[in-house]
């Protein structure tokens, strides 16, 4: 077996171990190596959970476009060709009679699943007092702006108000469940995101904004990556995804792999050992 052969099974031994769905999770950032990304989903699994999302990014989508498996190649080229594409031909979001304090409950769920559902709807649900329709209206708000993004040049005022409420419902609600979807949406800068990582003390939605394409590793970035991958008992699925980072420095990395040289794991669903994958095939296989 040559080298690239032995970090590709051990990849995918280590998310054999976990569901593809759960395997997906680790891998929803846009700054993944685009060969590390096709052979850590080499198995179908995974791959299939992450192109038929409806908040992956772009970039995932170009990569994936190019994976072995055709349908999952097919699928990312058909997604990003309805994103590019300068003409719609979704149905608009259906209307609304009365106001949205009396919209029912069964038609709440069917306003935020519409792909162009209107700004003003889901920023009203955000402050909605059961937390799965908070979740949901972040969500659609998310893939609202990368399906359909607006001109933000020619809506710059109305960009910033949403950003002033959704980086409220970042770092405020109450709800690790809520913050995680909030996490994913594409209009916060470095800043918001540096905040809320400061605060944040939930590890998948540590994860969920370590994963966001506004996020830069500015020093404080890569210092709050480096104090959680110095700890041994850090939680596998940020370390995870800081890990799978292509723009991590080589000396957290090598760090990282001191820490955990003599972790072994014997829990056939213990999720431990992606993280080390991640990191030794950056390290090595990354080389090759």
């Amino acid at each position: 077996m040559n080298t690239v052969d032995h970090f590709r099974n051990s990849l995918e031994q280590a998310f054999g171990k976990i569901s593809a769905a759960r395997g997906a999770d680790f891998l929803l950032s846009p700054n993944l190596n685009s060969r590390f990304l096709i052979e850590a989903t080499a198995e179908e699994g995974p791959s299939h959970w992450i192109v038929n999302r409806s908040d992956v990014y772009d970039r995932s989508l170009e990569i994936l476009s190019e994976h072995p498996v055709i349908g999952i190649a097919g699928r990312a080229r058909e997604k990003l060709g309805q994103r590019r594409s300068s003409l719609s031909l979704l149905p608009e979001p259906p209307p609304l009679e009365g106001p949205l304090e009396t919209v029912p409950d069964y038609m709440i769920e069917d306003l935020l699943g519409h792909p162009r559902a209107p700004f003003d709807v889901i920023l009203f649900f955000t402050k909605h007092l059961l937390e799965d329709y908070r979740a949901s209206a972040a969500l659609s708000m998310c893939r609202r702006l990368v399906e359909y993004p607006p001109n933000w040049n020619l809506a710059l005022i109305e960009k910033r108000q949403i950003q002033d409420i959704l980086f409220e419902l970042l770092i405020k609600d109450p709800s690790p469940y809520v913050r995680a979807y909030t996490a994913r949406i594409p209009i916060f800068e470095t800043t918001h995101l540096a905040e809320a990582l400061a605060i944040e003390s939930h590890p998948f939605v540590q994860g969920r904004l370590f994963q966001n394409p506004g996020l830069d590793l500015n020093p404080s970035v890569l210092d709050f990556a480096n104090r959680i991958l110095s700890q041994k008992d850090c939680d596998p699925f940020v370390s995870g995804v800081m890990l799978a980072d292509q723009r991590l420095p080589r000396e957290i990395r090598m760090a990282f792999q001191k820490t955990t040289k003599d972790q072994v794991s014997l829990d056939p669903i213990n999720e431990s050992q992606v993280p080390i994958s991640i990191n030794t095939w950056y390290l090595e296989a990354s080389q090759s």
